[in-house]
């Protein structure tokens, strides 16, 4: 029997998308779990604030972690002045997707008022099984204008979408 050539097609497809399932690691097409991780690191310069935002969404079996998505980034905007005085290097997974430790990361420069201070970054670790304690790390030096580092908030692995906090603060 001759098989029409858009049946042949069709039939070639299904093949490999059945392959491409096969081949996942069955927790990851089973995972139900989702989970969100998000973290505003503020920096005091002179008389004013500045912060960045990083946030992923993320599923997890009891070994494994996968993005979910992508990483979001984002800069503050001085409403004082108007402009953004920050810019966005680099946002994005630093390694580990599909291990049991997932790092993304964020990389910026701030230009306030002054001389750039570059090299700023922060980095989180999202732990498989849905630990709420991930670890991070990043600038945290009091060095050109800044004065003190803080957290808005962070929070790791919270189960649901979106965030729980709401909106990062304005510069």
């Amino acid at each position: 029997m001759k098989i029409p050539g858009r049946l042949k097609a069709a039939a070639f497809a299904s093949a490999i998308a059945a392959a491409a399932m096969l081949s996942l690691p069955a927790t990851a097409a089973n995972a139900d779990v989702y989970t969100h991780t998000d973290m505003v690191r503020c920096y005091h310069v002179v008389a004013d604030e500045a912060c960045v935002e990083i946030f992923a969404n993320s599923t997890y079996s009891g070994s494994q972690v996968w993005i979910n998505g992508s990483v979001h980034c984002y800069l503050s905007y001085n409403a004082l002045l108007g402009s953004n005085e920050q810019h966005l290097d680099w946002c994005g997974v630093g390694g580990g997707n599909g291990t049991a430790t997932l790092n993304i990361g964020i990389n910026w420069t701030d230009a306030f008022e002054g001389a750039s201070i570059p090299y700023l970054y922060e980095r989180i670790d999202i732990p498989a099984s849905g630990s709420e304690t991930c670890t991070s790390w990043g600038s945290n030096g009091t060095y050109w204008e800044v004065q003190l580092w803080s957290n808005y908030y962070f929070v790791c692995n919270w189960p649901g979408g979106g965030s729980p906090h709401g909106a990062p603060p304005d510069g």
